[in-house]
């Protein structure tokens, strides 16, 4: 019995498809699949792609282990398929299985990057049986990592680091803990940040706008460190209109309003600023 399996998975991210070939340690294919994203119901890929956010957002209090076990076999039996699941499932003996996404790192392939947040260990025969995580199978997944864009942060002589909190939610949303996430912010920073380092906060709370956002950004000269608790969905953040109703926001979206042109907007912020105590 194979102790190593490699899991190839080849996303074509505008067909929503993908090809999953399975292979032994030495290379040779055991199983093949063609996976069409389009046949599994919307809710049951929120589930597959972000889990623990489909568990707090849509799942009933007490039903998060039946849940659980519903996208195991989901996982089982719409993306592994029989074939491949069977080879993995067969034995208890310890086993690795290495997941290969060619892609997950391209920008455009949004089905690839998804595929590796996918908690394959869960996989199940049926909702009664245990997983391929308790049947000794370790999971990996591993793809080709570009090299970091970032390098480290070079402020001026008395420039202070600058770091936005927002927390945003749509009217009707369900509720966040905000104003206890925000509370203990602040006390960890006046305790523990602020005595030791030239740090400039802020906070932007009750009905984020795109256009309030935009605007404390420019009022502000931007800022090297951004904190966002809010909901969210893959790639896109929950920001608020004017009336109150929801307006989603994507990443490449964010990215642009801290990289961008200066934008015009003319609109006040209401903004909490915490300074300092003391600086260094």
């Amino acid at each position: 019995m194979p102790s190593h399996f490699d899991l190839i998975i080849t996303a074509d991210s505008p067909n929503r498809t993908a090809e999953l070939r399975l292979l032994d340690a030495h290379g040779s294919q055991l199983a093949f699949r063609q996976t069409d994203f389009k046949d599994i119901a919307a809710s049951r890929q929120q589930g597959l792609f972000d889990l623990r956010n489909y568990l707090r957002q849509y799942v009933e209090p007490g039903r998060e282990a039946a849940s659980v076990a519903e996208i195991g076999v989901c996982i089982a039996e719409q993306v592994l398929g029989e074939e491949i699941f069977l080879k993995l499932w067969e034995s208890e003996s310890q086993r690795t299985l290495r997941i290969q996404l060619p892609g997950a790192t391209e920008e455009e392939n949004h089905l690839a990057a998804a595929l590796a947040r996918v908690p394959w260990e869960i996989a199940r025969p049926a909702a009664e049986q245990p997983t391929l995580g308790e049947r000794n199978l370790l999971v990996r997944v591993v793809h080709d990592m570009h090299a970091p864009a970032t390098q480290t942060l070079d402020l001026g002589q008395d420039e202070c680091l600058r770091v936005l909190f927002v927390f945003a939610e749509a009217r009707g949303s369900r509720p966040l803990a905000a104003r206890q996430e925000r509370r203990e912010l602040r006390q960890l920073f006046e305790k523990e940040i602020y005595p030791q380092r030239r740090i400039v906060a802020d906070f932007l709370t009750h009905g984020v706008t795109r256009e309030r956002l935009k605007s404390q950004i420019e009022e502000n000269g931007g800022y090297h460190i951004v904190h966002w608790s809010g909901h969210g969905h893959l790639n896109l953040l929950e920001l608020a209109k004017p009336g109150g109703a929801s307006d989603r926001l994507s990443g490449d979206g964010l990215l642009d309003l801290f990289t961008g042109d200066s934008l015009s907007s003319g609109i006040a912020s209401e903004q909490e600023r915490l300074w300092p105590v003391s600086a260094n």
